[in-house]
């Protein structure tokens, strides 16, 4: 299905989704560190609004290094998209001249990557908007946005589907028996990661 025209799609960003979509990433963005970023574009439709959010804060707002786009394959909003696996390393990064990488996970897979890592793991990781995955940093410009309004954005504009995360069966199979699938769970979980002081957590930062 061909994507409906970027113009349309930005203007309800900025309009329709100021609330859900635009205030809270614009929020989050304040913390955007100094150096060049590449944005991972996947099938998913959560990645498709993160890079129209970030390409609307860079043209419109005037703010911020122009955005890089990475992708697998061709993406007709962002035909200058350079075509390439994900960067896995620090290398990769240097590669392609980058400082930082930034992935369309939302609050509620931040929460669930929590949890995760609580259950099987047996460690406290919580993630913010930066945080180093592999020695590798990390930027989640969508981190306070819930799964929800982009499942509602994507299915009024026509965009592909929020796809969830991939490997995290186990831990929402666990979720779901113990009845802690709720909003008001994800949105505690999120505020304690909000609330983290980087110094408990020092490989949280840059």
């Amino acid at each position: 299905m061909p994507l409906p025209p970027k113009e349309k799609a930005t203007e309800a960003c900025v309009r329709s989704f100021r609330h859900a979509l635009w205030s809270p990433f614009a929020s989050g963005m304040q913390n955007l560190p100094e150096g060049r970023t590449g944005l991972v574009l996947t099938e998913s439709g959560s990645s498709l609004v993160m890079a129209l959010l970030w390409e609307i804060r860079y043209l419109r707002m005037g703010r911020g290094r122009p955005p890089v786009f990475l992708a697998s394959r061709p993406v007709p909003w962002f035909p200058e998209a350079i075509l390439t696996s994900v960067p896995e390393t620090g290398a990769d990064m240097e590669r392609l001249g980058l400082d930082y990488l930034a992935l369309p996970l939302s609050r509620d897979d931040l929460a669930l990557l929590f949890l995760r890592d609580m259950f099987f793991r047996g460690r406290l990781r919580p993630r913010s908007f930066l945080c180093r995955e592999a020695g590798v940093g990390c930027l989640y410009p969508l981190y306070r946005i819930a799964e929800r309004d982009l499942v509602r954005f994507c299915a009024r504009l026509g965009l592909p589907g929020v796809q969830k995360m991939p490997g995290m069966e186990e831990t929402r199979a666990v979720v779901k028996k113990t009845g802690m699938d709720t909003e008001v769970l994800r949105e505690r979980i999120f505020c304690a990661m909000e609330n983290v002081r980087e110094e408990t957590f020092p490989d949280m930062g840059s």
